[in-house]
């Protein structure tokens, strides 16, 4: 028997999308202090670490899907999981630093491309496709190997090991796991996570369990705001809002758990809307950062802040998550480019 769609999984996809759209929005103004003031400072940063469990809640969703799946067939998984993702990857990659080579003036490189391209990849928000398709490439292995009792243990050791990570990686020196093959392993905790979590009784009190996710990640705001003007480094100022730390992952499970126990019944009249906005998810994530950049090149618009800066952050927003949804909508109704996003 088919299993229902989960509607609340769809709402969820489009709600991790328009969170990474205001995380990279709002790091505009990130070192603009001087521009815009201490407080008009911590609202956009404020903005993007409230918004920094986007991107853990995209892997849950998919780790939910796929690991719940009833589909054993490992080629035929990796013909239509691997493949599809395989198409975006490159192509983004290649759009992207075109755009990068054109906007910081660098010349064109082959062996530039390939060495972004299979480790960090060519932009900043790339890399995730590389996490995805490494996190594929094992999950025929998962579900064979994987045993739903290991994981009342399992994701939580994880998700201590993510943090354990985050600290050596920005306080220790240690290696990180920035290629291709290994991109995925930090990020381990989120995707069983997906799967641990969506099974099971459904969620009583949602508003408190969303308002501890919110405290969570406050308190982590607080702390994060002083140790900006204190740590030496970037990874190290901000390693309480990283995606992995441990406070922004458990908020992260927190919303996830929240909001897919969600009913299909409460959802059913935005149908249409969800699932119109789902299948855009994906190109929103891949496409927005065009957008971002060209508000950012036009110096009028990006002296604006200062004037009034909650007013500029707002439109800001608004126009690129318009314009990202808009631009994602038209590429969908061209066959032979509806297959990047």
């Amino acid at each position: 028997m088919k299993k229902e769609r989960l509607l609340s999984m769809d709402m969820l996809r489009v709600m991790s999308a328009v969170a990474i759209i205001l995380i990279h929005v709002s790091a505009q103004s990130y070192y603009r202090i001087d521009e815009i003031g201490y407080h008009n400072w911590l609202l956009g940063a404020a903005i993007g670490w409230m918004m920094i469990w986007g991107t853990g809640n995209f892997l849950m969703i998919s780790g939910g899907l796929l690991l719940n799946s009833s589909q054993n067939n490992w080629k035929e998984f990796y013909k239509k999981r691997v493949a599809k993702l395989a198409i975006p990857l490159l192509t983004w990659n290649v759009i992207y630093y075109l755009f990068s080579s054109y906007i910081w003036g660098d010349s064109l490189s082959f062996w530039v491309f390939f060495n972004r391209l299979w480790t960090r990849g060519t932009y900043y928000h790339l890399y995730f496709l590389n996490v995805m398709i490494g996190l594929y490439a094992i999950t025929p292995l998962l579900k064979k190997w994987i045993r739903r009792e290991w994981l009342d243990y399992l994701v939580p050791f994880l998700a201590l090991a993510g943090m354990i990570y985050v600290l050596g990686t920005s306080f220790l020196g240690w290696i990180r796991f920035e290629n291709i093959f290994t991109w995925f392993i930090p990020y381990m905790g989120y995707y069983l996570g997906g799967y641990w979590l969506l099974e099971g009784k459904g969620v009583k009190n949602k508003k408190v369990w969303l308002a501890i996710a919110g405290l969570v990640l406050l308190f982590n705001i607080e702390v994060t705001r002083k140790l900006v003007f204190v740590m030496e480094t970037h990874e190290m100022d901000t390693v309480l809002v990283n995606r992995l730390s441990l406070g922004v992952v458990v908020a992260g499970m927190m919303i996830y758990r929240t909001v897919t126990s969600i009913k299909n019944e409460s959802l059913e009249k935005y149908r249409k809307i969800i699932l119109g906005l789902s299948e855009m998810s994906m190109g929103m994530y891949l496409i927005h950062p065009l957008w971002v950049e060209f508000f950012k090149m036009n110096k009028s618009w990006m002296g604006l802040m200062s004037v009034n800066f909650p007013v500029w952050i707002s439109v800001y927003s608004i126009a690129v998550i318009g314009l990202t949804i808009g631009s994602c909508y038209l590429l969908k109704k061209i066959a032979i480019l509806n297959k990047i996003i």
